[in-house]
């Protein structure tokens, strides 16, 4: 009789602990390396793009199969991380590409692939500035929104000076910036910089 008693009273009282966490929305990230909640560095650059009202509202499309079920209530907690910190400016949606292959088609996903994209002021998606995302990888992830949020054309300068290092001779920061992110780079002669009819 006094096992019963014990272990009822000791069920009753997770379920009052459990049901007080709940309510109270706390939750602990205890993985090494913040698989399910934003790491300080990315809730700085969401916290950043939240309270920016000339940055466009941007929206998550998690393609997930009905197979992939575990791995939706998986990354759901880090999407949900996205949304609350960059209050309420992203959003997410999880489509099943078996139900909508008109999406699927129109993004050019794979099933498990993320899509970053800008809404219009209507609300509406910018599909043509879309970013995939090919793995959930928050740090990919997490460039992938800034460079949805940020408009307008990027331009790099490097300032040439004599015996110094050339745009040639940093040809990877050169191709990062130019392939990889899209911007224009140019090298420029301090007189370009501080002549009257400078751009």
């Amino acid at each position: 009789g006094t096992s019963i008693l014990v272990t009822v009273v000791f069920l009753a009282a997770l379920v009052a602990i459990y049901a007080v966490v709940r309510d109270q929305d706390w939750r602990a990230d205890l993985t090494q390396r913040d698989n399910f909640s934003l790491t300080e560095e990315g809730r700085q650059a969401i916290a950043a793009l939240g309270v920016d009202p000339s940055l466009p509202n941007v929206k998550i499309l998690a393609f997930y199969g009905a197979s992939q079920a575990g791995s939706r209530d998986r990354d759901t907690l880090l999407l949900e991380d996205y949304a609350k910190i960059s209050g309420g400016k992203i959003s997410y949606e999880f489509i099943d590409p078996d139900r909508n292959p008109a999406q699927v088609t129109q993004y050019d996903v794979r099933a498990g692939g993320l899509v970053v994209v800008r809404l219009n002021p209507d609300g509406q998606p910018d599909i043509e500035n879309a970013e995939p995302v090919s793995f959930f990888n928050q740090d990919d992830l997490t460039n992938a929104i800034l460079r949805v949020s940020a408009a307008g054309v990027f331009r790099a300068y490097f300032l040439a000076v004599d015996d110094g290092l050339k745009l040639s001779d940093i040809s990877v920061i050169n191709d990062d910036l130019t392939q990889s992110l899209g911007w224009t780079t140019q090298e420029v002669s301090i007189f370009d910089l501080t002549g009257a009819d400078s751009e």
